[in-house]
């Protein structure tokens, strides 16, 4: 295996973490402003909550 091609791996491989991880951390900011929105938005927040929750495997 040639270092580009275990470069490509690992970049790949952070890549998908990285969104993994954003995704997790980007809920938990909006948990934290949950308090601070107003009710109208609170309910949008939960509904992408909520779909961000349910398995997308779904077809």
């Amino acid at each position: 295996m040639s270092i580009d091609t275990m470069m490509g791996n690992i970049i790949t491989h952070t890549l998908r973490w990285g969104i993994r991880y954003f995704h997790v951390a980007l809920l938990e900011i909006i948990g934290h402003k949950f308090v601070v929105l107003s009710s109208q938005q609170r309910i949008f927040v939960q509904l992408i909550f909520q779909a961000s929750k349910t398995p997308t495997s779904k077809t």
